[in-house]
């Protein structure tokens, strides 16, 4: 029976100042919310790359659901869902 998987990444903020930074250009302003969704994605599946196995729909999927919590400490938590349908 399929069912959902929440994940929780808990990077350094550094790390997600250095993507923005890196990508700091008209595009991302313009489409923030989602232009960082993605880049923190791509950071995810760059350091775990066994970890999903995902076509461009799943992909844009994940990147909808994806929550970011920012707890005031020296790190940002991301929360993905994966739907196993």
């Amino acid at each position: 029976m399929p069912y959902n998987i929440e994940y929780e990444f808990k990077i350094p903020k550094y790390i997600i100042e250095g993507i923005l930074d890196e990508y700091n250009s008209e595009n991302v302003h313009k489409n923030e919310d989602i232009m960082i969704k993605r880049l923190i994605m791509d950071y995810i599946l760059n350091k775990y790359p066994d970890l999903f196995d995902i076509d461009s729909k799943k992909y844009e999927e994940i990147i909808k659901n994806m929550k970011i919590e920012d707890r005031g400490n020296k790190y940002i938590y991301v929360y993905i869902y994966v739907d196993q349908n």
